[in-house]
Order: C-alpha cells, then structure tokens, then sequence
C-alpha cells in the first residue's frame, strides 16, 4: 500500500539575474540634429504640441531658463526633456524609452539624443543626490572600489535634502553636473519629494565604496565628468578622496528605509556595471 504522499521541500529563491548591459551610444556631451527633433516630434504626435504649450508658459516666468532657450532647436531639445519627466506611458514617455533600450531599438536615439542636448540646457546641481535602488542583488551590493556604472538613458535622482526615505538599498551619487528638473516647471510640480536631479545618458558612476548592510546598504558613487581632463588621464586620487568625505558625512543625513512607494518609480532601479571596454560611441 503506497505511503503518504510527500510533500516536497521548499526550495530557496532563485538570485536575481544580473543586470543587463545596454550600450551606451549616447553620452552627455552630445548634440541633437535636425533629423533628431524631426523624428522626435513625429513620434509625439499631440503630444508634442501639449507640452510646448506648456513650455512656453514656464519660459514666461522662468527668466533663467528662457535665456537658454532662444531658437527652435533648444526649445525641440527641452520639450524632449519636459515629456520624460512627466510622461508614464505612450511616446516620449520614460517607460516608453525604458522599454525600448531594452531591447536596443534604434529608434529610441533620436530622443537619447535630444534628452542629451536638452539637459545640457538646465542648470547643473553640485552636492549629494539619492536613487532608490531597490534591493540589489549580492554582487551589486558590493561593487570594486573603481569600477563604474553607466546607464544608456538618463538618470534619475533626488537631491539628498529632502528626498524621502528609500526601499531599500541606494546609491549615493556626488554630483558634478546632474540637471536641475525643477526649471521646466512653472509652478513645483504635485507630490515630488525633495529636488529632482537627472543625470544624462551615458553618464559614467565611479565606484568609490559601500556602508551599511544588504537591504539598507549605500553604494558610493561619483559622477565622472564628460570631458573632464584628469578623468581622461586616469587621475581620479584627488576626486575621489573628496566625493568620499562628502559621501560619508552624508551616509548619516539620509534617510533610512522606508515604504517602497514613496519613490518614483522613474527615480528608482539598479544601475548597470560598466563593461570594461566601454561600448561607447
């Protein structure tokens, strides 16, 4: 006569998958071209015409921003920019982007190229910004000291004062020329927490430590300026040793963990590891 059936013993969760690698062919310095916001704007359809309504309301009294915003060109590249930060689905939108650099269609270049052109325009933030970073898989949570992340779409962060409190792990990113979003605004947008600071595509992340424990664990970063001589010549001693102490002294300022659903969606997610030959354009 058979026996009981057996029950089968749980098995332990399979580990995340390492995150995947897009190619970066879009980086900071970049400039869009005529072909560019041609194929952006007949992407858009309606909505393009919506938000440069709502652009040439802000530049009315943004007085900064309108002085950085005199032609065609800048205002095609800052619609671009507009229709990431406030768009959730359809073109344009920044799951539209996500869902395209997935797969590594080309026609999300264009609008890379315009959300490059088009943050170049912003005024740049200096200081201590966060991104939710969920929870990391084991090896993401202690990247080499050196080693850097990079992401082939822009980057989304808030300025550390201010921003809520994360899900989980995060990234603490000294910033040198993350852009403000707040300038595209007429008026502070509802239910933001804290400044938002986008980085652009293509932007490099230095590794430069961890603290804390898997699941509240800070992963220091330091943007490497595009351009930036000494980052060239392989220098970075001195940038670093500066990011660091910033870096640190902000580790206490943060706040702790908290209810995942107090982040963005947009402002949150793990950042890829950059591969060593770079796959750069």
């Amino acid at each position: 006569m058979p026996g009981p059936a057996r029950t089968a013993a749980p098995q332990p969760p399979a580990a995340p998958a390492r995150r995947a690698v897009r190619p970066v062919r879009i980086t900071p310095l970049h400039r869009s071209t005529t072909a560019d916001r041609q194929a952006v704007q007949a992407l858009a359809g309606e909505q393009w015409w919506q938000q440069q309504a709502a652009l040439a309301r802000t530049l009315m009294v943004v007085p900064g921003l309108r002085a950085h915003s005199q032609d065609e060109e800048a205002h095609a590249d800052l619609i671009a920019v507009r229709s990431f930060l406030t768009l959730d689905d359809g073109p344009l939108s920044w799951t539209w982007l996500e869902r395209h650099l997935a797969v590594g269609a080309d026609d999300a270049l264009p609008y890379l190229s315009c959300l490059a052109s088009g943050l170049r325009r912003l005024p740049s933030y200096r200081g201590v910004v966060v991104r939710d970073a969920g929870v990391l898989p084991e090896e993401a949570r202690t990247p080499a000291p050196g080693s850097e992340l990079c992401e082939a779409g822009p980057v989304g962060t808030l300025a550390l004062d201010g921003a809520p409190a994360s899900a989980a792990d995060r990234y603490l990113i000294w910033s040198l020329t993350g852009r403000r979003a707040r300038g595209l605004f007429a008026s502070t947008p509802a239910n933001v927490h804290g400044e938002e600071v986008v980085f652009a595509p293509g932007t490099r992340f230095r590794v430069l430590g961890t603290h804390g424990r898997p699941g509240a664990m800070s992963v220091l970063l330091r943007e490497v300026a595009e351009g930036d001589p000494a980052a060239r010549a392989g220098r970075h001693e001195a940038q670093d040793r500066g990011a660091l102490a910033a870096l640190t002294q902000a580790v206490d300022r943060a706040p702790g963990a908290g209810a995942a659903a107090s982040w963005p969606p947009r402002l949150a997610g793990q950042l890829a590891e950059r591969p060593l030959d770079g796959d750069r354009a």
